[in-house]
C-alpha cells in the first residue's frame, strides 16, 4: 500500500500542518530530558530541572481521520529513541480497546515497565468515561518511564482531566497544494508517467477532491496506477460516490437506495472498505450536528463495523449495517 509504503520518517517529510515545527521542539525537549532525566533528579533545585518538570510530559493529537496523527507519533518515536524506537513505542486502538479492563489490565501493564516508551493511544475520543478515568490515573502514576499520546478525531470526547494532562496540537486537512506534492513525488519514486496534460488535470482534482485526507487521496491514486504499464488509469471522480451522500439518504429515510449506491462503490468501484469506514467517522458529526446523543452511538457503533469487516468474508455486511443504523436513528418508533 502506497500509504505505508511512502509514510514519512521524519519530521521534513510531514507536509501540511502548521504543528509540526513545535512538536519537532517537543521532541527534542523529549529527547533531551531522557538524557538529563537522572542527573537531574538529584538536583530539583536547580532552574533547568524546575524546567523540565514543568513541562507538559503527554500529548493530545485531534483532527479528522487520515492527515498525519499516527504518523507523526511513530516520527517523533524515531527520533527521541533513534534506530531502536520500535523498542520504545507502542500503539492501541482505543477504539478497540476501549473499556476500563483493558485499560488497567493490558495499558497499565505496560506502562509499569521500567523501559523508557511512548504509548500511543488512537481515536482515544471513543473510549469510555470510565475508562478515561482510569487511563488520567495511568498518566500520572507512570509518566516517569511512559509519554503517552492521544489521537481524538473529536476533542470534546477526552475527559478534561486527561485534557489538562496534555500539550495539545490541531491537524488540520493538509492544503491541496501540499497533497499535489505528495502524489507527484510518489509517482515520479514508482516511475510512474503522469506527463500528459491530462494526467496533470487530473491530479490536481484528486488533490481537492478528499478535502485534506492523505490516506484517501492516496488510496485512491493507488487505484488509478496501473504497476504493469507504468501508468495512470483513471476512473472518473464523477464516479466516485461520496459516503457522505449516502450517509444523508440513509438518515433521510431512503435506506434501499443508500444500500444500492454503497454496494456499487465497493464492488463495483472496488473503493476499500478502510476509506469507507475512515469517510464513516469523518462525516457523522456532519449527519447530525445538533444532536451529541446520535453522534455518540454511531461512534460507538464504528469500532465494531471496523472488526466485522476486518473479520467478515464479505465486508459489504458490516457496512450496510452501518447504514441501517443511521436510518433507525430517524425512523424507529419511539
Amino acid at each position: 500500500m502506497l500509504t505505508e509504503k511512502y509514510r514519512p520518517l521524519h519530521f521534513k517529510d510531514i507536509l501540511g500542518q502548521k504543528c509540526i515545527p513545535q512538536l519537532e521542539r517537543k521532541a527534542k525537549e523529549f529527547k533531551d530530558s531522557l538524557e538529563k532525566n537522572d542527573k537531574l533528579k538529584e538536583t530539583l533545585d536547580s532552574k533547568e530541572a524546575r524546567k523540565l518538570y514543568e513541562l507538559k510530559t503527554h500529548l493530545l493529537f485531534y483532527g479528522p481521520p487520515g492527515v498525519g496523527k499516527t504518523t507523526t507519533a511513530k516520527v517523533l518515536a524515531r527520533y527521541v529513541f533513534g534506530k531502536d524506537w520500535q523498542s520504545h513505542y507502542i500503539e492501541y486502538n482505543a477504539s478497540d480497546e476501549r473499556g476500563i479492563k483493558v485499560v488497567r489490565e493490558l495499558i497499565k501493564k505496560n506502562a509499569q515497565t521500567a523501559v523508557k516508551k511512548i504509548i500511543f493511544l488512537s481515536e482515544a475520543d471513543n473510549m469510555t468515561p470510565d475508562a478515561q478515568g482510569a487511563m488520567r490515573r495511568i498518566m500520572e502514576v507512570y509518566e516517569k518511564n511512559n509519554t503517552f499520546i492521544l489521537d481524538a478525531n473529536n476533542p470534546n470526547g477526552i475527559i478534561g482531566a486527561i485534557k489538562s494532562r496534555c500539550a495539545d496540537y490541531f491537524f488540520m486537512p493538509v492544503d491541496d497544494k501540499s497533497m499535489l506534492k505528495i502524489m507527484v513525488t510518489i509517482l515520479k519514486k514508482e516511475e510512474i508517467d503522469f506527463s500528459s496534460d491530462f494526467d496533470k488535470e487530473q491530479l490536481v482534482e484528486l488533490a481537492k477532491y478528499f478535502k485534506g485526507d492523505v490516506r484517501g487521496t492516496l488510496n485512491k491514486l493507488e487505484q488509478c496506477i496501473n504497476f504493469d504499464t507504468k501508468k495512470l488509469e483513471w476512473v472518473d471522480l464523477k464516479d466516485y460516490i461520496p459516503i457522505k451522500g449516502l450517509m444523508l439518504m440513509a438518515r433521510d429515510g431512503q435506506f434501499q437506495d443508500a444500500k444500492t449506491q454503497l454496494e456499487i462503490a465497493f464492488i463495483d468501484n472496488k473503493l476499500r472498505y478502510q476509506s469507507i469506514i475512515e469517510d464513516f467517522y469523518k462525516f457523522v458529526p456532519e449527519i447530525y450536528p445538533d444532536c451529541l446523543e446520535s453522534q455518540i452511538i454511531l461512534f460507538r457503533e464504528l469500532p465494531k463495523v471496523a472488526r466485522d469487516c476486518e473479520q467478515l468474508k464479505y465486508p459489504i455486511i458490516s457496512l450496510v449495517g452501518f447504514l441501517s443504523w443511521i436510518w433507525a436513528l430517524n425512523h424507529t418508533p419511539k
